[in-house]
């Protein structure tokens, strides 16, 4: 077997890993050529993923100097629901529904034409430390690199070199369908809907419906996620709930369901040792959401910025990578998102869409946070201070509840 030397080899050719070569690229030229990217599928393949594309992804898309050159479907209108509440949000261009075959080839096309290789179908089997170096193994080769960037994902291997790392707090499920009658006019006028019904029955989480036209053909991502908020839990059949909110919509599930699994961020976690740094979902991603693509766009020039400095220094420890990650805009958003969870799943949807039902600027600010405008710390004052104002003059939610949230807003939730 052969043995090749890069200075950086990064794992994964998804948005986190083409996001550190690219950032990489612009920040060091002169190490482009010296930059390996290993990917153990083959562009296009397929991803778990609504394809929701908010503003701040577009924003660091044209920061890393590309342009949304794919099929997209422009999103005018979100609609929430929950059991019987239904929610409407008109706000023209909010975010964009991508398709990952198309997003995901298309960072890569722009990895290859910075002059950085990418080989493809070449899996990463095995990474061993030796010194100052370190090798990964694939069947094809083994390579010798001075850093090693862990972008393969919640399942891959390289964040199982750090310790801590909980597995799995996150699953969904998806599938393709095409219109139906009952989706109306929601692929004309733009709608992606996100529905808490599940809550309902205490799965943490949202079902989904976005419109997609991948140039080819046209028609509705749906899918169902739901995040562990206490451990390992037992959220039931969600192929069986999956179902259910199709079959409420007149939709049956005859295609392909897809599943797939994501890791939350939590604080304190290591992301680094020496000669190696996780980004992505291999770090760590949004509890709430289980959004992905904005995050790991940003992870990847928080990662690129800290081998920049490691090359300067001659000091490749990345010892400071964590804190960097927790300090930074990204590491609040993602903390934020882990509380976000514990506290809107548990009551949250039953309170909030009569709330904003009642006051078109708690609306505004829903929707500021779903297209990525604004983020949740960005919100969260004003979003209780709005709470609070329709209680006291619609009586939803009632004052008993929004004092209860504003108590724990600035004491932290009691102990179990």
């Amino acid at each position: 077997m052969t043995t090749e030397h890069h200075k950086i080899v990064i794992v994964g050719a998804g948005p986190a890993g083409c996001s550190t070569a690219l950032w990489l690229a612009r920040l060091c030229p002169n190490l482009a050529e010296h930059i390996l990217v290993l990917e153990k599928a083959r562009h296009p393949r397929r991803k778990v993923c609504a394809g929701g594309l908010t503003f701040r992804a577009t924003e660091m898309l044209a920061r890393m100097g590309l342009s949304l050159n794919i099929p997209h479907v422009k999103i005018n209108h979100i609609r929430l629901l929950f059991e019987n509440h239904r929610l409407d949000i008109k706000r023209p261009n909010c975010m964009s529904i991508i398709r990952r075959t198309h997003f995901d080839g298309m960072l890569c096309e722009a990895v290859k034409a910075a002059g950085i290789q990418v080989r493809e179908d070449e899996a990463a089997e095995r990474i061993r430390f030796d010194g100052e170096e370190c090798f990964v193994e694939t069947p094809a080769s083994v390579y010798r690199a001075r850093v090693v960037v862990g972008a393969d994902g919640s399942k891959g291997l390289t964040h199982r070199l750090l310790p801590g790392f909980a597995r799995f707090p996150g699953v969904g499920l998806t599938t393709d369908t095409p219109e139906h009658q009952s989706d109306g006019s929601d692929f004309r006028e733009g709608r992606v809907t996100v529905d808490f019904t599940c809550n309902a029955s205490g799965v943490p989480g949202y079902a989904w419906h976005f419109p997609f036209d991948d140039g080819e053909r046209r028609g509705f991502n749906r899918g169902i996620y739901a995040c562990s908020l206490n451990g390992p839990e037992n959220h039931g059949n969600l192929i069986s709930m999956l179902r259910e909110s199709l079959e409420s919509r007149g939709v049956g599930m005859d295609g392909r369901v897809l599943g797939g699994y994501g890791a939350g961020y939590y604080r304190g976690r290591r992301l680094s040792r020496p000669s190696l740094l996780l980004t992505g979902d291999a770090a760590g991603g949004n509890l709430f959401t289980g959004e992905g693509i904005v995050q790991a766009l940003r992870y990847g020039q928080l990662a690129a910025e800290e081998i920049a400095r490691a090359f300067s220094a001659r000091d490749f420890s990345f010892r400071f990578y964590t804190a960097r990650v927790a300090a930074s805009d990204l590491g609040r958003e993602l903390a934020d998102a882990g509380r976000m969870a514990r506290e809107f799943y548990t009551e949250g949807p039953a309170l909030a869409l009569p709330a904003m039902q009642a006051d078109k600027k708690m609306r505004e600010l829903v929707a500021d946070y779903m297209a990525g405008v604004k983020s949740f710390r960005g919100i969260r004052r004003d979003l209780l201070g709005r709470m609070m104002a329709t209680s006291i003059k619609c009586g939803a939610p009632g004052f008993s509840t929004v004092w209860r949230l504003f108590m724990r807003r600035l004491f932290g939730p009691k102990p179990k």
